[in-house]
């Protein structure tokens, strides 16, 4: 059997839901009330208001407080929705890493400039699964299936269970700033369609006993 949980961002936070996604630059600057749109944040070779352009790393939280610690995880999936991009040259293909986050953003993150750390922290952490991003692509919702092949990953939620669980998306790769931008825009946590972690949880097996969340099931126990 299946069960899927969709995890919001916005739900476990009920006074700094504004910092649970967003973007940060190269130089430091932080969006997390967006930039062109109030409900976006961008990943790729972007500007902010100062028309200078940049590399735009992004994060986002994920609420799992309901998530019991003696599930089992099978499979996980980030769901991002892009309703816009930005394209200036023959490039159509964005090079994300989503990355481990030991510490979440919104307890550090400042608006502005001052975040280096976070975009450091982003750039420099372990990476769980790398994903393209096809900047022109039609709008909808954008699944990153590669995390649930990491048992890193799925390791990870699992010891997150009543807790939050935090990612960066890395753009390794998403053209040259002498080519013009690349990017793509995302619904943030002010939209219904923020970001979402969506996990398959299947049933513990006979024996199974409380402190055992690190085990992971083989994906024909999800069936």
């Amino acid at each position: 059997r299946k069960y899927p949980i969709i995890i919001d961002p916005t739900t476990y936070y009920n006074y700094s839901t504004t910092k649970t996604c967003g973007s940060v630059d190269n130089t430091g600057y932080v969006w997390y009330n967006g930039i062109f749109y109030t409900n976006e944040f961008m990943l790729g070779l972007a500007y902010n208001t100062d028309y200078i352009l940049k590399w735009v790393q992004g994060w986002a939280e994920f609420d799992l407080s309901t998530l019991d610690p003696d599930d089992i995880l099978s499979d996980a999936d980030i769901m991002l929705y892009q309703f816009g991009y930005g394209n200036d040259y023959a490039g159509s293909m964005i090079d994300c890493d989503v990355t481990k986050l030991t510490t979440r953003p919104s307890s550090y993150v400042v608006s502005g400039y001052g975040n280096t750390t976070l975009y450091n922290n982003i750039k420099d952490g372990t990476s769980y699964c790398s994903h393209d991003f096809t900047t022109a692509a039609s709008s909808g919702w954008k699944t990153i299936s590669e995390i649930g092949s990491s048992s890193t990953a799925l390791n990870d939620i699992a010891s997150a269970a009543g807790g939050t669980f935090s990612v960066g998306f890395d753009i390794v790769n998403s053209g040259t700033s002498s080519s013009g931008r690349n990017y793509i825009d995302i619904y943030n946590w002010s939209s219904s369609n923020r970001p979402k972690l969506v996990l398959t949880i299947c049933t513990p097996p006979s024996g199974f006993t409380a402190g055992d969340d690190q085990i992971i099931c083989s994906s024909t126990a999800t069936m």
